[in-house]
């Protein structure tokens, strides 16, 4: 190969079509369901939640989901707070 002024000639042969994507994770989204019962002492206190939809837009690929329960009590003797965590599912 002879070259040409610092330019490398060079010959491609295209067989077909092609398709490239630029795949990205998708954004994480809190779907708040439940939120701000209060807390009534000797009282056991309850969120029911009934025909719940997930949606989900442009999505090329698996989308999973994971539910979970975020507890923040607040009282004169305790200032706590935790989580439980579903396992998650893949849609």
């Amino acid at each position: 190969v002879q070259e040409f002024s610092g330019i490398l000639p060079s010959i491609a042969i295209d067989p077909g079509l092609f398709l490239e994507l630029d795949l990205q994770p998708g954004d994480i989204t809190n779907v708040d369901i439940g939120d701000g019962k209060p807390l009534i002492p000797g009282k056991t206190v309850q969120i029911v939640t009934r025909d719940f939809h997930i949606k989900v837009d442009n999505c090329i690929g698996p989308a999973t989901i994971r539910q979970y329960t975020y507890v923040l009590t607040k009282t004169p003797e305790v200032d706590d707070s935790g989580a439980v965590f579903g396992e998650p599912t893949t849609l």
